[in-house]
């Protein structure tokens, strides 16, 4: 090893080496030198170095003693003495041996000898996600020389002795052997012969004192940005809001006395892209940045980013000394496993936004801003807490009522009452759902025809030359889609409200008339509704093959299907063949659906259809015929019910029913409507990889989806030309996978007591089965008696047979096919909204929900009988002994 590769790194081997050699500083440096952000040539003097040194200056007892001094003591002027004693014996020790003359060679080899330097303390532990340590440690700016910079190295190592600096690790609760000091070295930023830049500043990528996550502060001076730490100068504050992608200018405001930012609007928004780049860079979309950065005229530098530390959850006021309960629900249906980075780049946009319209739309204030969806460990979580404070507010919807709708098993907030429609505030709430329901008149004519509209367009970008394109035309189609998209997704929220309404109104009715019998009523009356995308995708596949059955050549095809891909394409049949136009239409109106089809990266159905070619085969005559005599068997089912009930009410709960499932239908069509907007979002990404690769930024053109919509945007507006690219979606792979190999809790819970911990296991493991049967929501009514058959994923479903019972964490329309095959559905998370719930009810297919730990708590081929009227999975005999 030699003594450069000891002693002092450049960026890339920064990067690699990590915090605890490099400090944060230092580190996350090397990481944005890494990502293709422009950081001053230099590179770091490591830990180690400034170990060797304190060794010299200090022996272990008197270190222990160090470590012994509190507060108290720390007020003391002996203290104060001692401590400034300390920091001589560091400013006069000797570097470590060979440290001076690599030192030149390195400043020689960056050409940075005879120029201006910046060095900068950093620290391990500062520059974190929980201590920043900002102002705390030494600078030393326009240094130039090796002897300077050692003496600059070595004002650093002292900076760590001061009081302040002490007292700052006791608050912290950091041991003082926690903290070395790591030291980076590079230019520093100056305008063409000036001996500073045209302007600096420190940009935040949210409101570091309110909280608000749609906006970026950037406090600038003209010059060095120390002149604004140190608060010489004052400063001039630009607000840019629109998202992180930089959209537009809130607003710009110039303290008394400050000099004027020659930086136009345009550069302004450059710098607000840059910024959106280094929150998912270094902050995975997650951990606002605190970022500081140099102009020089030309381009803008950056010479520090840093997580921001203590910032306040904004929320709503009745939340704020409150937990935060952060949950999946089902959303971990939706966003299965862990997204892509460009997935959850779209979609931790689009889900917040739409979280929260129904209560916006009755009038109900809802913070801006608020960070109400967010990954543990990779996965999608949103805040419960503020979404049931929400709905209790401005509904008078309580807790209760709103974990049973979302599924999963999650802690519910403390309300001020339990009758929350009584009284004043109640009035005010009976108005909000009185205007709700106004608004919702006609979301089904409008979802219908935003459906119809939305797959036109899809089909004519499908058949586009998006090759053809420029950059900029590219980056237009790109925002006309994520804007477009935007308003469909806050459309099916419409939907999926006016589906709730109806579903709780008629359900209220019928337990007020039968009591507990009144959900299995319900349930019956939902099957068979028709009209629904993700269902009629299921049975449209038996009528697949009952036209295959009738065309040889298609029956033939079928039945030379290899068991796995790659498959023969459908199109060498005939164009004459039914089964090939058929299998053409159905395509047409489902091809937009995919396994986990909110993952950009996963192909949808019309690019892979080889899985569904091979469940058509797998189809027998009576699989076929199963979902229509389900159906109609269970609606005659609820007709009986329904004569047993008081004259008076049977209209009522007609009249109830056609609308709930009016509104089951609208619902479904509206998600139907936001997976089709996904799809151009897909193509065009792959357009841009395709691109990337070409120019050599990408490897692959796959691995544009581990870029997000910030690098996008930067690409395709000029700001950024790719360079490093590559390295970035390479580490964001390898963090994804890393990811996947970990457990995650469904429920989190954070702050408050306790800090962050758990509320409820995802995957605790093997659980003992100590009762003769499992509870969770009965959301399909009926029983079955069968073998279980344990899926784990997709591909596990050709060990689904007939009439078995289909046993899952939770399922996706890309499982559509299997619904076919299963006599019955087991999952361990959802409500009666979910994608099984629905498709279950409208074949006809017994099926139980939000059952705890149901793939540790069973066993593959254990016989069971799901109840779906009563919610109970009960164990008859181990049909493997």
């Amino acid at each position: 090893m030699t003594h450069e590769a000891r002693w002092l790194l450049d960026w890339p081997q920064a990067a690699a080496a990590g915090v605890a050699i490099c400090g944060g500083k230092g580190w996350n440096l090397g990481r944005l030198a890494r990502y293709g952000f422009a950081v001053p040539a230099g590179g770091v003097l490591v830990a180690d170095a400034y170990r060797s040194v304190f060794a010299q200056c200090v022996t272990a007892v008197e270190a222990e003693e160090l470590q012994q001094l509190d507060r108290e003591a720390l007020a003391r002027p002996a203290t104060a003495e001692r401590l400034a004693a300390l920091q001589q014996r560091l400013l006069h020790a000797p570097m470590p041996s060979a440290l001076e003359e690599d030192l030149a060679a390195f400043l020689e080899h960056h050409a940075l000898i005879d120029v201006s330097l910046a060095i900068r303390s950093s620290a391990t532990g500062e520059d974190g996600e929980q201590h920043s340590f900002a102002g705390i440690h030494a600078s030393r700016l326009g240094v130039t020389g090796p002897v300077d910079v050692m003496d600059a190295v070595r004002h650093c190592y002292a900076s760590l002795w001061s009081a302040r600096a002490v007292a700052y690790r006791r608050h912290a609760g950091i041991a003082d052997a926690d903290v070395a000091c790591a030291v980076v070295i590079c230019r520093l930023i100056v305008a063409a012969g000036a001996p500073e830049p045209a302007a600096a500043g420190v940009m935040f990528t949210c409101d570091p004192v309110g909280g608000r996550r749609d906006r970026l502060h950037v406090d600038a001076v003209a010059g060095l940005a120390d002149q604004l730490v140190t608060g010489m100068q004052a400063a001039e504050q630009t607000i840019i809001g629109g998202g992180l992608e930089g959209q537009r200018i809130v607003s710009r405001t110039r303290a008394e006395g400050a000099s004027a930012v020659p930086l136009d609007d345009g550069q302004w928004l450059e710098l607000a892209r840059w910024g959106a780049r280094i929150h998912w860079a270094l902050g995975d979309g997650d951990r606002p940045q605190d970022i500081e950065w140099a102009y020089d005229g030309m381009r803008f530098w950056f010479v520090q980013a840093r997580p921001v530390t203590r910032l306040p959850h904004h929320t709503f006021d009745a939340l704020h000394d409150s937990a935060v309960i952060w949950s999946n629900a089902n959303l971990k249906e939706v966003v299965a496993g862990v997204p892509s980075a460009l997935s959850w780049s779209l979609i931790e946009d689009a889900v917040r936004d739409m979280l929260f319209t129904p209560v916006a739309a009755a009038g109900y204030p809802v913070p801006r801003g608020m960070p109400t969806l967010r990954r543990w460990q990779g996965r999608a979580y949103f805040d419960l807490s503020a979404l049931q404070w929400a709905y209790y507010d401005a509904f008078g919807y309580l807790p209760g009522q709103l974990n049973r709708e979302l599924g999963g098993r999650q802690p519910e907030i403390d309300v001020p009452s339990t009758e929350p429609l009584r009284g004043r505030e109640g009035l005010r709430r009976v108005a909000r759902q009185l205007r709700m329901m106004r608004r919702l008149r006609g979301v089904r004519r409008r979802v219908d025809a935003a459906y119809g509209d939305a797959l036109a367009r899809l089909r004519s970008l499908r058949v586009r030359r998006l090759d053809l394109l420029t950059d900029s035309e590219l980056r237009d189609l790109l925002r006309e889609w994520q804007t477009y998209g935007a308003t469909q997704v806050r459309l099916f929220q419409f939907a999926n409200s006016a589906a709730g309404l109806w579903l709780h109104l008629c359900r209220t009715l019928l337990q007020r008339l039968q009591g507990d019998d009144g959900e299995v009523t319900l349930g019956l009356l939902l099957a068979g509704s028709g009209g629904m995308p993700s269902a009629d995708a299921v049975t449209e596949l038996a009528t697949l093959a009952d036209v295959a059955d009738a065309d040889p050549g298609a029956r033939a095809f079928l039945a030379a299907l290899p068991a796995t891909d790659p498959v023969p394409s459908w199109s060498t049949l005939p164009a004459s063949s039914p089964f090939r136009v058929a299998f053409s239409a159905y395509l047409d109106r489902h091809g937009h659906r995919a396994l986990n089809e909110t993952e950009l990266a996963e192909p949808r159905v019309h690019e892979t259809p080889g899985r569904l070619l091979r469940e058509i085969a797998r189809l027998n005559t009576a699989t076929r015929a199963k979902p229509t005599a389900n159906a109609q068997a269970r609606r005659r089912e609820a007709e009986q019910r329904i004569a047993a009930l008081p004259v008076w009410s049977r209209p009522v709960v007609r009249w109830l029913a056609r609308h709930a499932r009016a509104g089951m239908t609208c619902r479904e069509t509206g998600k139907s409507l936001t997976i089709v907007v996904l799809e151009p979002l897909r193509l065009l990404a792959l357009e841009i990889g395709r691109r990337m690769q070409r120019a050599g930024r990408l490897s692959n053109a796959q691995r544009v989806f581990a870029l997000t919509f910030a690098d996008i945007d930067a690409l395709l507006s000029g700001t950024w030309d790719g360079e490093g690219a590559d390295a970035l979606s390479a580490d964001r792979e390898a963090q994804r996978r890393d990811w996947l190999t970990q457990a995650i809790d469904d429920v989190i819970v954070e702050g408050g007591v306790g800090g962050v911990r758990a509320a409820a296991s995802a995957s605790p493991g093997p659980v003992a089965v100590s009762a003769p049967a499992l509870s969770g929501i009965g959301v399909s009514p009926g029983s079955v008696s069968a073998p279980a058959r344990l899926l784990r994923d997709f591909a596990d479903g050709a060990r689904l047979g007939d009439g078995e019972i289909m046993v899952v964490a939770t399922t996706d329309p890309g499982w559509m096919p299997l619904f076919l095959r299963a006599g019955g559905v087991v999952t361990e998370i959802g409500g009666y909204l979910s994608h099984g719930a629905i498709v279950a009810r409208e074949l006809g297919i017994p099926a139980v929900v939000n059952v705890e730990s149901a793939l540790q708590r069973l066993q593959d081929g254990d016989l069971v009988r799901v109840d779906g009227s009563r919610g109970s999975v009960t164990f008859i005999a181990d049909a493997t002994t």
